[in-house]
């Protein structure tokens, strides 16, 4: 990671705006920079705003001010908000560690953006600068992506990159879990954390298998031989059952369902009748609409005259209609004409108003047109005075505004300096100045820690001697066990190799295979049983069905002859008929009601208008053609009936041909069907005989009996069921199967026995090694626990020295000032130090404020003289504008109350504007009046001349309404037909009539085919009751109740024999499966086992559920990097001092004091300056790792620690930092010491601008 840019507003001192560009000179080539300023001044707020943008978090944890509350906790970003500041924010660019460069921004604000707001939360934004585009904008997301950009977490941060004020040895005081993360992160080691936890994990996952193998295997015991063979007895008795019951249930089910044809066959006949009784009576009640038919036909030839009478009278309705209208608009319009005069003579009124009006008018509008003019010039004398009255109290306020500034400017002045001159005052009086307040604050903080640890070393030195006397006696209890679990290993070698001997693997491997093949040979058995069952039901069925189709093609040929039969009859009945209809019309023609009125009219001795002939013998021409009408009508309906029979007995001869085809054709295939499946199943059989015969070989199964062999259909002399054939079969293969299996256990519980002794011999041996461990890390530890208690009485004796040194420099610099210092020390030593500091601060700060009033208060006084003539001198200007501006209103207001009075105060454009809009009104009034007038003569005229020609058509559409109305009524007494009758069947139609017809013809051809059908549904009938099987069953007499009872009690005895058969079979095959189960459980077993004992010895060495065990190896080789790098960075800050890794500790550090002959020291107990020398050369080391590592941290911030060195520690350490630029890093200090300011040329300077502000600028030296 490297910084590019720092921004940031409102953070802490720094309230203005600020940015830090190191891509700008002179920053852009310093290597190592300087961040100075005065105690207070914001140096550290600079680092505050990185760790805000990065990470949302400070380096530092203040505590809260009497000017911010506690709003929020001591680590949240949002304390450093500016007080008084409505919002904040701090703003980075990066090179990340992919090296593309970013912007993180850290944002936060009060509600509404002011200072008295509630805190809201803060706001993060991270954006990819190269691509232009948002990354992330939540605070969750942000952090993740930050930290895999840059590499580190917060802490881990704060620990290599940047060394914070007061947390600078953060590193030294970490745990070493703490360490442990850090350095796992920089060097991506994290790897063998997963590893441990894997071995962890398979470790468990091995023992739960054995657990779960051991479970099942309890839950897949067989059964005994005694069991067995009463399962197998009970599972052949209910074969032998299930056979007899399904036998019953065939028999019965036939029974069934001949009684179900007969009773459907005698409903179908019943429904037959029922149908003929209901068309016979439909068709004789259809007499009386057969004669109405007739009449209707007849009317139809009224339609003309019926349309004739319906216009004409529909004519007269429109022309009386008309005639009313005309009425009516000759009076409306009489009405008009009358009020278009009456409006004439109004308007010419109205205009001769106007033209007096306007005469009378005149005067008055010549005077209110000379008073408009005075009053528009009075309005502008006033607005100009009122506008430099205006300007003129303006700029007299403006004067007096700027002397009353300048005097409070004055008095703030004057009252800050004796506000501060007052505090310097009240200081001075608190305690009397330190000579050097910071070298006593410094010297302070390095005594604070020295008497408890003093105390700590010395409860360390009893807790070592106590440790040595409790390891004196764990040694000779560990050497008993030890020796214990040496004599239990030898006794149980003993015992695992009688254990082996038994378990003969190969032997088991071989008992295995022939099970399984005996098994197969059973499953094999079982198949053949079912192949032999399928064979023989495949062949009953393919005998029925043969007989089934013969049967059907049989009763097909008989159909299609009759059926033959009728086509044959059918062409002659046709000719007939068609013969018979034309003849029938023929004779309807010439008896049909026109012909018959053309008769009527004929006049005796008159010739004919058709034939001209003068001899009329109508009378007895109309009994003739009555009765032929009559002989031919009934002929027709003979024949027509006749057809209808002949075609309906067609249709069912041609349907039961059709049906016996396809009964017999469906019969076929399933023949077909049948035989198929028989070949199939002969074929099964087959092969499953020959590989029978190869297995038994096999498995070596000897004198067992024959097989049965295929056999033609299913007649056979051997009428046992398919189980007891093979019997013989199945016992030797059961019997053998069991003889393996009792002794793979055998086997297998040889090898389980031996198994658990290894482990119990691998427990014996862990448990002597550890012991023997233990004892050689007692020993070892005792002789190191002896070497610490001497190290440890040096170090006491060293310590009380340096505690005397120190009290000595103490009581120089504090005894005047603060004689009770040493009470101070000991209770708070920080807050002491940090009151030193705040009492020099604050009377620097006092001083400098009193100074700086007086010089503002001496700077003010000339201007406030000036700016109070100024201020008079415009008053008097003011005044002065004011009064003409009144004497300007006055004379307007007078002019104005003169216009009032006249024309009501309108103006005289509106008076003449009113004036014209009225004589323009009149006129349009009377024009218009004039055009109505005209309008309403001429709709006069025209409505007399309507009413006129409307009564002449009303006239001539009585006349013809009158003649067309006797037409009709001479056609319905002819027809002899009341007139609504008439109208109705005229307005049905010959459609109508059609529909008629053929609902008739319907009736007809119904009767014929419920005959017809009759006659089918009795042949059904008798045909099945003369079938031999129905009299042999019984189902020509029996009642359906009685066989439907039948069939239920042996479906019944067949259900119970079907599960009594399916549980004893079902127990049989669990039994075998357990069997099955049971031995390739023992198997797996001994492979789970002798697998788990490799996880296990691989978990006893690094395996943890939490990865520690590894992690902690692993890192603790890192750690010895760390202190070789450290220590050569250290090698040359401080060559007194080494750091090495604490023995028998992974993660823990101590320092080696080469000046005391190689003592070690915990890292605790150095001074500050020490600990500021270690955590630097810490720093270093781990930037070296991480670049090592691909992780390449650029920059490295120090935040104090320098005021701790001595002159030639601070040169050292600042000699060291300048060699850092030529491996490109760039480090920042912040400090106040002189010394450091000088030696580092490129500085940030945080300079105080008073009332609490800071600034912020960059200088080159």
């Amino acid at each position: 990671m490297r910084l590019l840019r720092i921004r940031g507003r409102n953070l802490a001192s720094l309230q203005d705006d600020f940015t830090i560009d190191f891509e700008a000179p002179p920053l852009a080539h310093a290597g190592i920079l300087a961040i100075t300023g005065p105690t207070g001044a914001g140096k550290s707020t600079l680092l505050d705003a990185v760790c805000l943008a990065l990470y949302d978090a400070l380096p530092r944890s203040p505590a809260a001010s009497k000017d911010q509350p506690m709003e929020v906790g001591l680590h949240d970003g949002r304390r450093v908000l500016s007080h008084g500041a409505g919002e904040a924010e701090a703003e980075i660019d990066f090179i990340g560690r992919d090296g593309r460069r970013y912007r993180a921004n850290w944002s936060v604000r009060r509600a509404r953006g002011k200072a008295t707001g509630t805190l809201q939360a803060a706001k993060r934004v991270l954006t990819d600068l190269d691509a232009d585009q948002v990354v992330a904008n939540s605070k969750r997301e942000v952090g993740i992506e930050i930290a895999a950009r840059i590499g580190l977490d917060f802490d881990q941060f704060r620990r290599s990159v940047l060394l914070a004020q007061g947390d600078f040895d953060a590193f030294l005081r970490a745990t070493g879990k703490e360490r442990a993360d850090v350095l796992e992160k920089i060097t991506g080691t994290n790897i063998y954390s997963r590893i441990s936890i894997a071995a962890f994990e398979r470790n468990k996952a091995a023992q739960a298998e054995i657990d779960r193998i051991r479970l099942q295997l309890g839950e897949h015991q067989p059964l005994d031989e005694t069991a067995r063979t009463e399962a197998e007895a009970t599972a052949e008795a209910a074969r032998q059952a299930l056979a007899t019951a399904r036998a019953r249930q065939e028999v019965a089910a036939e029974t069934l369902r001949r009684v179900d044809r007969r009773l459907a066959l005698e409903a179908a006949r019943t429904a037959a009748a029922e149908a003929l009784k209901a068309a016979r009576l439909a068709n004789d009640a259809a007499s009386p609409d057969r004669d109405r038919l007739a009449r209707n036909r007849a009317a139809l030839a009224a339609r003309a005259e019926l349309a004739a009478a319906d216009a004409a009278t529909l004519g007269l309705a429109r022309a009386r209609e008309r005639l009313g209208a005309a009425t009516t608009a000759l009076a409306r319009a009489e009405a008009d004409h009358e009020t278009a005069r009456t409006a004439r003579t109004g308007a010419e009124a109205a205009v001769g108003r106007c033209r007096d009006a306007d005469a009378a008018r005149a005067p008055h509008l010549a005077e209110a047109r000379r008073l408009d003019e005075q009053v528009g010039a009075a309005a502008e004398a006033l607005a100009q005075a009122r506008r430099d009255a205006e300007a003129a109290a303006e700029t007299a306020a403006g004067h007096q505004s700027a002397s009353d500034r300048l005097a409070a400017a004055i008095a703030e002045a004057q009252a800050r300096e004796t506000a501060a001159r007052t505090r310097l005052a009240a200081l001075e009086a608190t305690a009397p100045p330190v000579s050097d307040p910071e070298a006593a604050a410094e010297t302070l903080l390095e005594r604070a820690p020295l008497d408890d640890e003093l105390r700590r070393l010395t409860a360390g030195l009893d807790d070592l001697q106590a440790r040595d006397r409790a390891d004196a006696a764990e040694t000779g209890r560990l050497a008993a066990i030890r020796d214990a679990a040496a004599a239990r290993m030898a006794e149980l070698t003993r015992a695992i190799t009688a254990a082996e001997a038994e378990a003969d693997q190969a032997a088991a491997r071989a008992l295995r295979r022939r099970r399984d093949r005996l098994v197969q040979i059973d499953h094999d058995l079982d198949d053949l049983s079912e192949v032999m069952v399928a064979a023989f039901e495949a062949a009953r069925a393919r005998d029925a069905h043969a007989a089934t189709a013969e049967d059907a093609t049989q009763a097909a040929a008989a159909a299609t002859a009759e059926a033959s039969r009728h086509r044959t009859a059918l062409p002659v009945v046709e000719a007939r008929l068609d013969e018979a209809g034309r003849a029938a019309d023929l004779s309807a023609a010439a008896a049909e009601e026109h012909a018959g009125r053309l008769r009527a009219l004929l006049i005796p001795g008159a010739p004919c208008p058709v034939c001209g002939s003068t001899d009329h013998p109508t009378r007895a021409v109309d009994d003739l053609l009555a009765r032929r009408l009559e002989a031919d009508r009934t002929r027709l309906a003979d024949l027509k009936a006749g057809l209808a029979a002949l075609t309906t007995a067609l249709a069912r001869a041609e349907e039961r041909a059709r049906a016996e085809t396809r009964r017999a054709a469906d019969a076929a295939t399933a023949r077909d069907s049948s035989a198929e499946t028989l070949a199939a199943a002969t074929a099964d059989h087959e092969a499953l005989l020959t590989r029978l015969a190869d297995a038994a070989a096999e498995a070596g199964l000897d004198a067992l009996p024959p097989l049965p062999a295929t056999e033609a259909g299913h007649e056979t002399t051997d009428h046992r069921p398919p189980a007891a054939r093979l019997a013989g079969w199945r016992e030797a293969v059961v019997d053998a199967i069991e003889a393996a299996e009792a002794r793979i256990a055998a086997i297998d519980a040889a090898a389980t026995r031996a198994a658990g002794l290894r482990r119990d011999h691998g427990a014996a041996t862990r448990d002597r090694d550890a012991a023997a461990g233990t004892l050689a890390d007692l020993a070892a530890r005792r002789a190191e626990t002896g070497a610490a208690i001497a190290r440890g009485e040096q170090r006491r004796t060293d310590l009380e020295a340096r505690i005397a040194r120190l009290d000595e420099r103490l009581a120089a610099l504090l005894d005047a000032a603060h004689p009770d210092w040493r009470d101070s020390l000991a209770a708070d030593a920080a807050g002491f130090a940090a009151l030193i500091r705040r009492r020099a601060a604050e009377l620097a700060e006092a001083q400098a404020t009193a100074e700086a009033a007086r010089a503002e208060h001496t700077r003010l006084a000339p201007d406030h003289a000036a700016a109070r003539v100024r201020a008079e001198t415009a008053a008097e200007a003011a005044d002065r504008a004011a009064t003409h501006a009144e004497d300007c209103a006055r004379s307007h207001a007078a002019l104005r109350d003169s216009r009032a009075a006249l024309l009501d105060g309108r103006s005289v454009a509106a008076v003449e504007a009113e004036a014209e809009a009225a004589r323009n009104a009149a006129r349009l009034a009377l024009d218009a009046a004039l055009t109505r007038l005209t309008e309403a003569a001429t709709a006069h005229a025209r409505a007399m001349e309507a009413r006129t020609q409307a009564e002449a058509a009303v006239t001539a559409a009585a006349e013809t309404s009158a003649a067309a109305d006797a037409a009709l009524e001479a056609a319905r007494a002819a027809l002899d037909m009341d007139a609504d009758t008439l109208r109705a069947v005229i307005a049905a139609g010959a459609p109508a009539l059609d529909a008629e017809a053929r609902r008739l013809d319907a009736l007809a051809r119904s009767l014929a085919e419920a005959e017809a059908t009759l006659r089918a549904r009795q042949e059904d009938l008798d045909r099945h009751l003369a079938d031999p099987d129905t009299i042999a069953s019984g189902a020509d007499t029996a009642l359906r109740a009685v066989a439907e009872a039948a069939h239920a009690e042996a479906a019944e005895a067949c259900a119970a024999a079907e599960t009594g058969c399916r549980q004893a079979e079902q127990r049989l095959a669990e039994d075998d499966s357990r069997r099955v189960a049971a031995g390739r459980l023992a198997a797996a077993l001994a492979d789970a086992r002798a697998a788990a004992d490799v996880w296990a010895q691989l978990n006893e060495l690094i395996g943890a559920a939490d990865g520690t065990k590894f992690r902690r190896f692993a890192q603790s080789l890192t750690l010895d990097r760390l202190v070789a790098g450290a220590n050569r960075h250290l090698g040359e800050l401080h060559p007194r001092y080494a750091l090495r890794r604490m023995e028998g500790a992974e993660m823990a550090l101590e320092v080696v004091d080469h000046d005391m002959a190689d003592e070690a020291r915990a890292v605790h107990n150095l001074s500050g300056g020490e600990r500021f020398l270690v955590s630097l050369a810490l720093a270093l080391g781990l930037a070296d790792i991480s670049a090592g590592r691909g992780l390449a941290i650029e920059s490295l911030f120090i935040d104090e620690g320098f005021g701790a060195l001595d002159p030639d520690a601070l040169a050292m350490a600042i000699s060291m930092l300048e060699r850092l630029q030529a491996t490109g890093r760039r480090v920042a200090v912040i400090s106040h010491v002189e010394a450091l300011k000088d030696r580092i040329p490129v500085q940030i300077r945080v300079t105080p601008r008073g009332a609490g502000r800071s600034g912020v600028e960059v200088v080159a030296g």
